[in-house]
């Protein structure tokens, strides 16, 4: 199996914060762009947020804001899909993970 870009710390970090608060939407998102392999850089940029917010989100350290939800909620679907599919998860440096995801949800 191919490494992925995420460290393992953070991976274990969210993946324990979703086991404790399953009902949270940033773990559950985090860990799919986890396994898609996608840029936090990039997920982000295509939400109009800053990446330290999408971090906060996914470690459970604050809820993502209602005017943010349907955003999350649009690229999730998007992302989970192009898994299901196979586009994702794709391996390689910043810039081809990066056009993956674009490619992916832009169809």
């Amino acid at each position: 199996m191919r490494k992925l870009a995420a460290s393992t710390k953070n991976i274990r970090r969210v993946k324990d914060v979703r086991a404790s608060n399953p009902n949270l939407l940033g773990p559950k998102f985090g860990l799919l762009v986890y396994t898609a392999n996608v840029p936090a850089s990039s997920v982000a940029g295509l939400l109009k947020v800053t990446e330290a917010s999408f971090y906060r989100w996914i470690f459970g350290e604050c809820e993502i804001s209602s005017a943010n939800r349907t955003g999350v909620l649009e690229l999730g679907k998007k992302i989970s899909t192009a898994v299901k599919a196979g586009q994702l998860p794709v391996y390689g440096g910043l810039a081809v993970r990066h056009k993956a995801l674009l490619d992916a949800v832009r169809g």
